[in-house]
């Protein structure tokens, strides 16, 4: 384009200057989408650059974006004037962020900047700790809400709980992004792993998450304890040896098998079995002796009072018996024949005591 002055005098006369090569250029609009993503994640940033005299698009051209201050890159403009940046979301502050897309300009067209809104979000972690407890212990179901990108522990926001998927509460985390709940273990819930659910509903800008534990529930454990008495045995009978064994009613077949050590004349050990069963209790040279049908529902006390004589052990008091005892008689430890089931009363001497009371009790037969 070209330019020329034209001036006139008082006396009407014009004179006219040079003639000048002007450079024109267009005004530009830009027009920038809001956009929005959560951090770490590929968000869309889109402008639109027109030329403002007839709105025509504008191709080829590179625009320049912006988000919360930080470059998101660069695109250039398609046919239709529209630059499209795809954008990893940076950490930075969460919610509503200025943005800007900017032309700088060419030798035909002016620069021009748009500014728009992005909305940036964060993901959340909920992690659920696992549990265990026996049926009708009250257990605390607990999680741990937190920002997935940095970690940031999230406070005062309410998560919900399930067990095997019934809602069974809620609670609001605290400082530290943990939130607790007691929970009763139902007398009928079966042995074994069952699932925690923990559901965070989200809170613009932070995304809703889940996540799963374990509540494991166990056998409850109850004590069976009691006295033994060990007939015609004279001494301390502490840390003898006792088997006993937890029998369904009627069936010499053991379910659990427990060997025990007395004090004094008593014992305990632990079970989780529960029902009504057989217990049955046998020493070294003392006969078998089953109580019979025990309930077992809670902690027990069974005792029990055995027949001595049974020198080899096989349950009953026969002519075998009297053949070891025999064998043994008038020993005394450390000598070769001492045979320490023959000792009877425990008085470390296989003597007319023994003899008598296998003798008494000859014959007889211990439980099965």
């Amino acid at each position: 384009n070209r330019i020329q002055f034209a001036v006139r005098d008082v006396a009407g006369n014009w004179s006219h200057s040079p003639q000048y090569t002007v450079a024109t250029k267009y005004t530009t609009v830009l027009d920038l989408d809001n956009a929005s993503g959560t951090i770490g994640q590929f968000a869309t940033l889109t402008a639109t650059l027109r030329r403002v005299a007839d709105n025509a698009p504008l191709s080829g051209k590179s625009i320049s974006f912006v988000v919360d201050g930080d470059s998101a890159g660069s695109a250039n403009t398609s046919t239709s004037g529209v630059a499209t940046r795809t954008w990893i979301v940076t950490e930075g502050t969460l919610g509503n962020r200025t943005m800007s897309a900017s032309f700088a300009g060419d030798s035909t067209y002016h620069g021009t900047t748009g500014t728009a809104t992005f909305r940036r979000y964060a993901n959340t972690t909920v992690d659920v700790s696992n549990v265990s407890g026996v049926r009708g212990e009250t257990v605390t179901l607990k999680a741990r809400l937190t920002r997935t990108h940095d970690g940031a522990l999230i406070g005062l926001r309410s998560l919900s709980f399930k067990v095997d998927g019934t809602l069974v509460g809620s609670a609001v985390t605290n400082l530290m992004g943990v939130a607790t709940i007691p929970y009763t273990i139902p007398a009928g819930a079966w042995l074994g792993d069952h699932a925690i659910e923990v559901n965070f509903a989200g809170d613009d800008p932070l995304n809703p998450s889940s996540g799963r534990g374990t509540l494991t529930v166990a056998p409850t454990v109850y004590t069976v304890s009691g006295r033994v008495e060990l007939q015609d045995y004279v001494v301390d009978p502490t840390g003898t040896a006792i088997t006993i064994e937890l029998r369904n009613p009627g069936d010499p077949t053991p379910l659990e098998t427990h060997l025990v050590l007395l004090d004094g004349n008593t014992y305990a050990f632990n079970t989780t079995r529960t029902g009504t069963l057989d217990v049955a209790a046998k020493a070294s040279h003392w006969l078998r002796q089953a109580r019979r049908n025990i309930s077992i529902v809670g902690n027990t006390t069974v005792h029990f009072s055995l027949v001595n004589g049974d020198v080899d052990g096989d349950n009953e008091v026969s002519l075998l018996d009297l053949g070891e005892l025999m064998s043994a008689f008038g020993s005394v430890p450390g000598e070769a024949g001492w045979n320490p089931n023959a000792d009877l009363d425990g008085d470390e001497e296989v003597s007319l005591t023994d003899f008598s009371i296998l003798v008494r009790n000859f014959g007889m037969v211990g439980d099965d």
